[in-house]
């Protein structure tokens, strides 16, 4: 139970997870590429250029700056599934250049890919994951809508993540899994801790019929933090299911966890608790489970529904989050996510229906990586409690969808010595809403609107407290098969330790190669 992964080449790790991520990608990538007919594959490579006039371009309250920002963004998009390999690869550059102030040009990149790579035939596989994109620091310091502007409150953040693992069965009684994961998190702000992480895990579980199931899992963690001391932690738990009906699962587990989080020294915690899991029908499902922990119990509930024109989901999710800069634990799906459930009744099939999706988004002038509350960079393992609704509504000319968060977060990681909004609050609460509204003017345009609220409160000995109001609103319209124009214009407001107001015209023409 002792059983801890040797760190000894942790400083090398960043190197060796990027390497075998690039690897793994070219890989599938190339595996694609062999054989058309191996798989189904949609790559869509595109370019924009958007051009920005904004009256307040270094997002403050007095001495505001009007500038004139271009936009070069090229990017590509690959989708599919092979023999051996599945593959959601999206990349894009961004190039900013300011017509008043050169000094300001600036780049950036976004990344979100995941896959899955069978080295050995149903026995050894690599999954991996990545994404980039830019992030809050604080959560008092505002959440731009755009990252044209000059703000010193974003980052670029960078997750990496891969997963070498085997499954098999023993005897026809039994099935059994081994994983190790190796991870890395990264920003460009200095007021940001890195990360490294690995993790090992091992399962044993029952696969013959009947009403009763039962598994026994175990595994180890060990996080190093940048300028921070390292944690370790081990659990081992066993489950007992029970399944009266084919609709409904019940569960009772129990088992043991150590670690080094809220303390200097390890401390063993019992762990028991109970779940269960409810599938109606196929486009229905809720799901919950209580657990007691160290830190009190933690709590999972989901449930979602789907009709042919609707998504319903709700979460609440109280747990520990180890990464900094990860998406925050229990967050709602982004709104690319949501739409892909919804088209599900009109295109069954994956990989079209990812493609099906994108051009509806794009069609529509919705941000496919939309999510409400993005939350804020911490340097140390903190407990959060989130609680997510969203909804999804698809007509024959119009579409809405609703976002609400919210989430309470607390620092843990006792003795450590890291900067971050956890350092001068015991707790900080942040809650949000988002509404999004598209029209189908014609076949070849359309008329969206968005309106959102966040609200971040820091309690402490000094209580701190921002809120930011945005409204936006854009107008697309395809002007070739390939090509497409939009404009926009927008307005944000920010209230409280950040002061600020912001009005911007935007007119982007992208190109579909």
């Amino acid at each position: 139970m002792a059983m801890v992964v040797s760190r000894r080449a942790l400083p090398h790790a960043a190197e060796v997870v990027v390497r075998t991520v690039s690897k793994s990608l070219v890989a599938a990538i190339a595996v694609g590429s062999v054989s058309t007919q191996a798989g189904n594959w949609a790559l869509e490579p595109s370019v924009s250029v958007t051009e920005t006039v904004t009256n307040n371009a270094e997002l403050k309250q007095t001495n505001q700056k009007r500038e004139s920002i271009t936009e070069l963004s090229p990017g590509i998009r690959l989708r599919g599934e092979g023999d051996r390999v599945k593959l959601n690869f999206d990349f894009r550059l961004q190039k900013y250049l300011y017509a008043q102030d050169s000094s300001r040009n600036k780049g950036t990149k976004s990344l979100g890919t995941n896959g899955l790579v069978e080295l050995l035939d149903n026995w050894l596989f690599v999954d991996f994951d990545a994404i980039i994109a830019q992030q809050d620091i604080s959560a008092f310091g505002g959440s731009p809508t755009s990252d044209a502007n000059v703000n010193a409150n974003r980052t670029e953040t960078a997750n990496y993540r891969v997963s070498p693992y085997m499954r098999g069965q023993l005897g026809g009684w039994a099935a059994y899994q081994l994983r190790y994961r190796e991870s890395l998190a990264r920003a460009d702000s200095p007021q940001v801790a890195d990360v490294n992480t690995g993790e090992w895990s091992a399962g044993l579980s029952s696969i013959s019929g009947g009403s009763f199931s039962w598994s026994l899992d175990g595994g180890g963690q060990q996080v190093k933090y940048k300028n921070g001391r390292s944690t370790q932690s081990e659990y081992i738990r066993a489950l007992l299911g029970y399944q009266p009906i084919s609709q409904l699962k019940l569960s009772v587990f129990g088992g043991v966890e150590r670690n080094d989080y809220a303390s200097q020294e390890k401390e063993r915690t019992s762990t028991p608790g109970v779940g269960f899991e409810w599938n109606p029908t196929e486009r229905t499902r809720l799901a919950s489970s209580r657990q007691k922990r160290f830190f009190g119990n933690s709590t999972n509930v989901s449930f979602s529904h789907r009709t042919p024109l609707s998504v319903w989901q709700i979460s609440n999710s109280k747990d520990i989050s180890v990464v900094p800069n990860q998406f925050t634990i229990g967050k709602v799906s982004s709104t690319y996510d949501m739409y892909f459930q919804l088209f599900a009744s009109i295109e069954p099939d994956p990989i079209k229906r990812a493609v099906l999706v994108n051009r509806f988004l794009v069609a529509s002038g919705i941000s496919p990586t939309g999510v409400v509350n993005g939350g804020f960079l911490t340097s140390r393992i903190t407990v959060q409690h989130r609680r997510d609704v969203s909804v999804g509504l698809l007509g024959a000319s119009n579409s809405i969808t609703f976002s609400a968060s919210q989430t309470e977060s607390r620092g843990l990681l006792a003795g450590a010595n890291l900067p971050d909004d956890l350092s001068n609050n015991e707790l900080i609460k942040q809650q949000s809403y988002a509404m999004q509204w598209s029209h189908q003017l014609s076949p070849l345009s359309s008329l969206s609107a968005m309106l959102m609220h966040q609200q971040s409160k820091g309690i402490g000995a000094t209580p701190i407290e921002t809120t930011t109001d945005g409204l936006s609103l854009l107008f697309s319209t395809q002007l070739s098969p390939l090509t497409r124009a939009l404009l926009s214009m927008r307005r944000t407001l920010v209230d409280g330790a950040s002061n600020y107001a912001e009005s911007a015209l935007t007119g982007t023409l992208s190109h579909q190669f």
